[in-house]
């Protein structure tokens, strides 16, 4: 038995041995590849902070633009799914703001998370659907530079609505170049976007970016929303920080897929859950949004107006 296990023991470490030899000479012969012209380059992007002395909590993060552009986005409020443990689900219509949920609580239309973005909080303090209602459905995913996330009650400059967290996203100075995306998919779903830079405005330079899209959805009554949003933003030098004007406008038009009664699916009325009793019901949102901004190395300072309907 001795003798067995001895034999087993060296075998194995001959066969590491020869393993071990043999990895120089693939490395090398990566390396004559690479030199006779092919690429072994292999890039990898993330991110990395130094969060220790600086953040309160273990549930405090950021998460990159390259991070947030590379999810597949069903709907723009799910740049939030980016925080560890928050939902973003739909009722009503891809026109309404989102349903949240972080940790398996109930957040509602954001009653007790908030958003900030550029230093502006995006939840309306007094709405139909009660207080803190985050609509981000006029958001351009491809102006988002970063977002931080807090999650838990242990800071008070979140503000109002900032009970189970909040998240604060920073749009983008400028682009390197011009760019173009359209995008199409089931149920008549289509995306029309493009955005650009426009360098040396008044010793400055002029971000802008438009938006278009549509979506039918599987209801028996096509959703028909039609939404368009646009983002401009300046940025100049002051000082040893930087001058921002920003401008978010947004416009969208739906018919609302709104609850049932779980009593008449199967009826004539309802022959299935994707029916539409209600065939008259319409909704329309229009978003103006207008802030400016000085940043310096040890403060910052915005003032902002806006118009919901």
């Amino acid at each position: 038995m001795n003798f067995r296990k001895c034999s087993a023991l060296v075998r194995i470490m001959a066969s590491t041995a020869i393993a071990l030899t043999a990895m120089p000479a693939l490395a090398e012969e990566a390396a004559t590849d690479g030199a006779d012209g092919g690429s072994s380059e292999i890039v990898v992007f993330g991110r990395g902070e130094a969060k220790i002395g600086a953040a309160h909590a273990a549930s405090e993060g950021s998460v990159g633009g390259s991070d947030l552009l590379v999810r597949p986005l069903l709907r723009v409020a799910e740049l939030l799914e980016a925080v560890p443990g928050m939902v973003a689900a739909q009722h009503s219509g891809s026109g309404k703001a989102n349903q949240y949920f972080l940790r398996g609580f109930n957040l509602d239309h954001g009653t007790d998370f908030t958003t900030y973005i550029d230093g502006v909080q995006m939840n309306l303090r007094s709405h139909g659907h009660g207080q803190g209602y985050l609509d981000l459905n006029g958001l351009i995913p491809e102006i988002v530079a970063r977002e931080d996330f807090r999650k838990g009650p242990y800071r008070a400059d979140g503000g109002d609505f900032a009970l189970a967290g909040t998240a604060y996203m920073t749009t983008i100075d400028r682009f390197d170049r011009p760019w173009i995306s359209v995008e199409g998919g089931s149920y008549k779903s289509g995306r029309l976007a493009a955005g650009g830079t426009i360098t040396d405005v008044a010793s400055g330079s002029l971000t802008l970016v438009g938006q278009a899209k549509r979506y039918d959805g599987p209801w028996q009554q096509a959703e028909h929303l039609r939404h368009y949003s646009g983002f401009a933003k300046y940025t100049a030098p002051t000082g040893e920080g930087t001058l921002e004007a920003s401008l978010h406008a947004y416009h969208a038009t739906w018919r609302p897929t709104e609850q049932i009664p779980e009593r008449i699916i199967g009826s004539a009325l309802c022959p299935d859950e994707f029916c539409s009793p209600d065939p008259s019901a319409r909704r329309r949102t229009t978003r103006f949004v207008g802030n400016i901004a000085v940043r310096q190395p040890s403060w910052s300072a915005n003032v902002y107006a806006q118009y919901y309907d």
